[in-house]
């Protein structure tokens, strides 16, 4: 009977994962595509500290 207590610990743990799983695909479908694609919008008010001037010295 100890197996089968395992057993069905086991199918928890895997009803578990594959929730979250489905909970990890609806938050990737919810982040907006151009944040994905453009780099400089993903990180707003970045380029302040990137000076253009300060790459020559």
């Amino acid at each position: 009977m100890i197996l089968q207590g395992e057993l069905n610990n086991w199918k928890h743990d895997v009803a578990l994962i594959k929730q979250d799983k489905k909970h990890l695909r609806e938050l990737l479908k919810s982040i907006p595509q151009d944040a994905l694609d453009d780099d400089d919008d993903f990180f707003p008010g970045f380029d302040i500290f990137m000076d253009e001037d300060d790459e020559d010295e």
